[in-house]
């Protein structure tokens, strides 16, 4: 997720009678618009797939159905049907092999038509904001041997969650904050790693009784979470689903400790 909030993002058109509309006054509305769907894309949901885009094969082939996903800079990915959006095999793959969607970059086109369709594309690796869709295995004579679905879908950042001070936090019925895990012992399904999160940074007791806490998972991989709570900290299991080449060295974990 972007960390920075360009300060001309809310930049917009005072239209009035007789103003002559250029090309930039035209660019700057049109932006206006697409900045508050990015923002509210990246801040609201994790990347992933909102609906369709999985891949089939047909003999050494492989297609992608429509469909629809947001990546991790808030693009609205929109895959459409008709074609049947064949993938390119690379001439030299690796094996296994990962298909994915990406928004394409279309800053430098000169055309007064620009098509923003998502594209699909197969590589060992996932640019960062690519949407993983399938897992591609081959035999020895790199003929496709499996296809592995692994679209992840689209969830809630809801709660929001804010930095946590110290000041005045014994007095709250609610906590929230985040940490980072490493995924070194989360490559297979089925690997689980545990992480203690203490509620303050003094890791005095925050709560009278104990709390109910819930976590959110960021990223592309899924991962399943269990929570042990105490008065002071809770323990956050994180366990994967499925066997996947990670993106990242870490996952971080949203969490929200409530006041029952």
């Amino acid at each position: 997720m972007s960390n920075e909030i360009s300060s001309d993002v809310a930049q917009h058109l005072n239209y009035q009678t007789g103003m002559f509309l250029t090309s930039d006054y035209m660019t700057l509305e049109q932006n206006y618009f697409s900045n508050w769907f990015w923002l509210q894309n990246q801040y609201l949901f994790t990347p992933g797939v909102l609906n369709g885009m999985l891949v089939t094969q047909q003999d050494n082939a492989l297609s992608v159905s429509q469909g629809v996903a947001f990546d991790a800079a808030g693009n609205f990915l929109i895959l459409p049907g008709g074609s049947g959006n064949p993938v390119t095999v690379p001439a030299a793959p690796t094996n296994p092999f990962l298909v994915y969607a990406f928004y394409p970059d279309t800053s430098k086109a000169t055309t007064p038509v620009v098509n923003a369709a998502a594209q699909v594309a197969a590589a060992a690796s996932v640019p960062d904001n690519g949407v993983v869709l399938a897992t591609v295995t081959l035999d020895a004579n790199n003929v496709i041997q499996k296809v592995t679905d692994s679209r992840v879908p689209v969830t809630s950042r809801l709660p929001a969650v804010l930095p946590p001070t110290d000041t005045g936090l014994q007095k709250m019925h609610a906590l929230q904050g985040s940490v980072s895990v490493s995924t070194a012992n989360l490559q297979t399904a089925g690997a689980s790693v545990s992480v203690t999160v203490s509620y303050l940074a003094s890791k005095e007791a925050a709560f009278s009784k104990t709390p109910t806490v819930m976590v959110s998972v960021t990223g592309g991989t899924p991962y399943a979470t269990a929570v042990a709570a105490e008065l002071a900290q809770c323990v956050i299991t994180l366990t994967s689903v499925q066997t996947a080449a990670p993106k990242a060295s870490t996952v971080d974990l949203s969490w929200i400790a409530i006041e029952n």
